[in-house]
């Protein structure tokens, strides 16, 4: 990697890990909107786990899970260290595969011997793809179950992945953000952003407890985080454009 293009990620890396402590403070003052509508394990635990706290506790909570995402010792400047409670998130973490859910959770469960509820995917992809094209760009032909879409923000490119889930998930979907054209191979190359990892919550955003009656919930929460990420692009990406533009 060339000195430029390694400035420019870490420039748009510090301009993202700031942006991230604007979604959880955004996402702690409005209840946990978005998390509530992405049914993931992961995030409906972690949601029941909030509802139990105070404000302030709920705040410092979040923002302790975030950081615990990030290497520790790259603190945004959006977050004041002395607020942090990284044993709390780290007990939280410890604790979602090693407990009892809260009934609030168990409820939307299936038995553990369960997979979660196949869906019909012929209208699934539909209702997905009407969702997100307006947002992320016009999806390829399917790959193993994956369609990507790409757009342009000036010498950034998003790669938008939506895969259509299988015995372990519905649907899982993710951003790869890449300097320059799309990369041939989108597998290892570049890192790859969700909500719920932007939320400090989970590494990905699969997504695993809606009915075949709830499709288009199910497309509207996707929807939402899509929308959420792909509207912070250009600030994000502003001013840090290549000076020769990849071949």
């Amino acid at each position: 990697m060339t000195d430029e293009r390694a400035f420019l990620y870490q420039a748009f890396g510090r301009r993202y890990r700031d942006w991230c402590v604007a979604q959880v403070e955004a996402e702690v003052a409005d209840d946990f909107s978005l998390v509530r509508q992405l049914r993931n394990y992961t995030a409906m635990r972690y949601v029941a786990w909030a509802d139990a706290l105070d404000v302030d506790a709920r705040r410092t909570f979040a923002l302790s899970m975030l950081q615990r995402r990030f290497d520790q010792a790259l603190v945004p400047s959006g977050i004041d260290p002395a607020l942090l409670d990284l044993p709390a998130a780290d007990q939280f973490s410890k604790s979602v595969f090693s407990t009892p859910p809260p009934p609030s959770v168990q409820a939307r469960l299936p038995r553990p011997t369960d997979r979660p509820p196949k869906l019909p995917r012929s209208a699934l992809w539909n209702a997905l793809r009407e969702a997100l094209e307006p947002t992320v760009g016009v999806f390829g032909k399917a790959s193993g179950g994956e369609r990507s879409a790409v757009r342009q923000f000036g010498s950034w490119t998003i790669v938008t992945r939506v895969d259509l889930g299988g015995r372990t998930r519905q649907v899982d979907y993710d951003h790869i953000v890449h300097l320059g054209p799309p990369p041939r191979d989108q597998r290892h190359r570049d890192r790859a952003y969700s909500a719920l990892d932007w939320l400090g919550i989970f590494p990905g955003t699969p997504l695993d407890f809606y009915g075949p009656d709830e499709i288009a919930e199910l497309a509207s929460a996707v929807r939402c985080a899509c929308e959420r990420f792909m509207n912070a692009m250009p600030k994000l990406t502003e001013g840090l454009d290549l000076a020769v533009p990849s071949p």
